[in-house]
């Protein structure tokens, strides 16, 4: 079993990112990496790395579907299509229903469809990945792994949305989102520091396109900023995240329509919409000087990050640990120092040339609170749960 081939996929709203391993080990190289980006546009790419090599292919992807297609036609062009014995599926929603890794079959299917209704910005296009992969590989287990699972039994205070029980029965409630980071860098986080640190007050900032903030306490997690879709919470690359419910209004009475609106806080919000300039946090901080919207961009970002830790360091009594991640998180020591700029009186201290350097522990010898940046891994958390389905033994 642990030598066969283990496929895990995540779909992004304009890109696909196929792994191939060979056992799920926990910091196992990918045999073959296959990632398409810009789907749907003329500036499509696909980047296949296999052990030693790479290459890049310049080619137009129209959707989705011809994403996987072709991805497929890459791992069976090198004879690695038949190793594959089982696949993870990273699946942004999971609902009420489902929140466990889940064999995908039509019941799942029929539920995931449903769904469609909460984030048409990913869940139209997961099942269009997942339809392919089906009839491609019709004899390979293929498991959903859900981003809210790792939130479903928050307390009811956090989960609540104040609006009628009609509509809350309804389903409006708050998920929260990126799960798979979260367990994947709580359990690293236990790893490196030990259980009594993973089971204090924890705040993780997954911070990278889509960013939010989570609170743990007890090693069990406590209130999150992404609520009932990802588009919630901070403002990221081009999500607006938490704005007035009244801007619908105003803006519907403007003429703009719901499909716009839609448009409008997913894909031209946030970083990008604040500066006029670029949805890329590098680019932003390369301008921020003679650039007055990268520098509001910049700024408004790490307010609001430093304005959620205080948030989230409220809900679970204070906060011993605060954790970095994604890629602004694992990556931009700017970031990271701007955001805990104001934050001494948490406890909050950052050493400069340990930041600078990206070390594992980045706060100061002096800091009460332990501050950290560990890189995520939401591909072992979807090899592993792939092997467990697996071994059950009503799975064949």
């Amino acid at each position: 079993m642990m030598g066969a081939g283990i496929l895990t996929v995540n779909v992004g709203s304009s890109s696909l990112k196929l792994d191939l391993f060979a056992g799920v080990e926990q910091y196992t190289t990918a045999k073959t990496q296959i990632t398409i980006t810009n789907i749907g546009q003329s500036t499509s790419r696909i980047e296949v790395a296999t052990e030693g090599e790479s290459r890049k292919i310049q080619q137009s992807v129209a959707d989705h579907a011809s994403a996987a297609a072709i991805a497929l036609d890459e791992l069976n062009s090198a004879g690695q299509l038949a190793d594959v014995a089982g696949i993870g599926v990273r699946v942004v929603h999971g609902g009420e229903r489902f929140h466990a890794p889940t064999v995908i079959d039509e019941e799942l299917l029929a539920e995931l469809h449903r769904l469609v209704s909460i984030d048409q910005q990913h869940m139209p296009l997961i099942l269009e990945v997942i339809r392919i992969f089906r009839e491609r590989l019709p004899g390979v287990v293929q498991v959903a792994c859900f981003d809210t699972g790792f939130f479903h039994d928050i307390p009811q205070v956090a989960q609540t949305i104040p609006l009628p029980a009609r509509y809350r029965e309804k389903g409006l409630r708050r998920y929260g989102f990126h799960g798979l980071s979260y367990e994947y860098i709580l359990e690293s986080f236990r790893h490196i520091a030990g259980e009594q640190a993973a089971n204090g007050r924890v705040v993780i900032a997954h911070l990278g396109s889509g960013a939010s903030l989570a609170a743990l306490k007890n090693g069990r997690p406590v209130d999150m900023t992404m609520g009932f879709s990802p588009v919630s919470g901070i403002p990221m690359s081009t999500r607006s995240g938490d704005i007035d419910p009244s801007a619908i209004v105003y803006l519907a009475r403007l003429g703009v329509d719901i499909e716009e609106y839609s448009h409008i806080i997913n894909t031209q919000s946030g970083l990008l919409g604040v500066s006029g300039l670029s949805a890329d946090m590098l680019t932003l901080l390369e301008n921020e000087a003679t650039h007055n919207g990268a520098r509001e961009a910049v700024e408004l970002f790490c307010y609001s990050a430093r304005k959620a830790i205080g948030s989230l360091s409220a809900a679970i009594g204070g906060i011993d640990s605060l954790i970095f991640s994604g890629g602004m998180g694992e990556n931009a020591p700017k970031i990271r120092a701007r955001i805990c700029q104001e934050l001494a009186y948490l406890g909050i201290m950052l050493d400069e040339s340990r930041n600078r350097d990206h070390l594992e522990r980045i706060s100061s010898d002096e800091s009460r609170v332990g501050v950290h940046v560990i890189p995520t891994d939401e591909s072992y958390i979807l090899r592993r749960s792939v092997i467990q389905i697996m071994e059950m033994p009503y799975v064949s």
